[in-house]
């Protein structure tokens, strides 16, 4: 399974190796841990391993001394710390050499780039720019960790809450979104993620170019074309795509808010969160029906009693807090 990981990490893999690759990882969470571990350090090393042939043939020649000298009633090391080993001698060769060329990449100072992890958290909307120049705004009570520098081979980042991507096209670096439950590929393009983790329901809408959609309990990705959203429920395993207005999925960061044909209940919530207040509502309220509203600049008052128009309920605030009933 190594050397698919590698083939998949260095974007060769089949699509039938793509999936053989996904259903051993969803096996169990160890195969999970060892699968991010291997491409972790695959990024942390800057594809060494898999790039150089020096560093290659090192690589063999030490996983076959591994092999060879080890007793034959003792369990097997596993690949990551294989992996670990081949590392540093790639470090030997490179500092043996003094400048080394990998690709269109140069080390110097004979030592390895480091990749260090960046944490955006933010209570507001926030625009930020990556380091390959990809554009992303970070919706309400969202947070988003990146590298201070990409790998050639892949960018990866990832998500909790919401973000919009306009993602900087390179056919040979994928770009990956990585969320809770769900992972989402692309090459080059426009597209919403949506994936709180107090929703039952993670969302991403493709307002341009092409995405693969990889879903924890889902066997196969799901491709999605521009103005489709697939809808995932992480409890169940579900999902459903549809054909939607994409961009009007990412207007909330120029502050416009559209829920076109969505749960009252999930209503509720981007309520809350739109106005930054705690909303409590009956559990006897009809929170399956669905209902149609776009928030510009209005005051929370103003769409609360719009919604006591429209569906069943009533609503009375308290400080910072919203209690819906029935009528």
């Amino acid at each position: 399974m190594e050397y698919l990981i590698l083939k998949y990490l260095e974007g060769t893999a089949s699509n039938e190796e793509k999936q053989t690759l996904l259903k051993w990882i969803r096996e169990n969470e160890s195969n999970k841990n060892e699968f991010h571990e291997i491409r972790d350090l695959w990024i942390t090393t800057g594809n060494v391993l898999s790039e150089t042939s020096g560093s290659q043939e090192a690589f063999s020649r030490f996983k076959q001394n591994v092999d060879d000298y080890e007793d034959a009633g003792q369990q097997k090391r596993t690949w990551v710390r294989i992996l670990k080993y081949a590392a540093s001698v790639a470090v030997l060769i490179v500092c043996s050499v003094g400048m080394y060329m990998l690709g269109s990449r140069r080390w110097e100072n004979e030592s390895f780039q480091t990749v260090v992890n960046q944490t955006i958290v933010r209570n507001e909307k926030t625009y930020l720019l990556l380091p390959d120049g990809t554009k992303v705004w970070l919706n309400k009570d969202s947070k988003i960790s990146y590298p201070d520098s990409f790998s050639d081979k892949q960018r990866v980042v990832t998500l909790e809450g919401e973000g919009y991507f306009e993602v900087v096209h390179d056919e040979t670096s994928p770009f990956f979104v990585e969320t809770k439950g769900m992972t989402v590929r692309v090459l080059g393009t426009m597209f919403d993620v949506k994936n709180y983790s107090s929703d039952v329901v993670s969302e991403t809408v493709l307002l341009s170019g092409k995405v693969e959609v990889y879903m924890e309990k889902c066997q196969e990705p799901i491709l999605l074309s521009p103005d489709q959203k697939v809808s995932y429920d992480k409890q169940t395993g579900d999902y459903r795509v549809a054909n939607v207005d994409a961009p009007e999925y990412a207007l909330w960061k120029n502050d416009k808010l559209v829920m076109d044909n969505e749960e009252l209940e999930a209503i509720f919530k981007k309520i809350g969160r739109w106005y930054d207040v705690d909303i409590v509502y009956d559990r006897n309220l009809p929170l399956k029906t669905r209902y149609s509203v776009t928030i510009t600049d209005e005051p929370k008052e103003e769409i609360l009693r719009l919604l006591s128009i429209i569906s069943p309920v009533k609503y009375k605030i308290e400080n910072n807090q919203i209690i819906i009933s029935r009528k």
